[in-house]
């Protein structure tokens, strides 16, 4: 199953070598502190629009559609439907 985190993280290691946030974000269109309060959702409850997110999975080399699902489920505090956005993902 595809998760946020995993979409996040491809993003970032296919922008540079390093996995670099800073490189990600430049190659996204937007700032690293952005980016990095994206990575850090859990605390800061920040998510990328659907623009957004559309250039990450690209980044990612992920299809748009399952990477909205994979959004969907890190999003809801349902775990019952988070589960399905997840298999969605998939």
């Amino acid at each position: 199953m595809m998760q946020y985190d995993d979409l996040l993280s491809r993003a970032i290691a296919r922008a540079s070598k390093r996995g670099s946030i800073r490189q990600a974000a430049l190659k996204i269109g937007v700032t690293d502190v952005h980016l990095s309060r994206l990575v850090r959702w859990r605390e800061t409850q920040n998510f990328p629009s659907n623009e957004l997110l559309f250039k990450i999975a690209e980044l990612a080399g992920e299809d748009k559609i399952k990477s909205h699902f994979a959004i969907m489920a890190a999003k809801l505090k349902e775990p019952e439907l988070s589960t399905v956005y997840e298999r969605l993902a998939s």
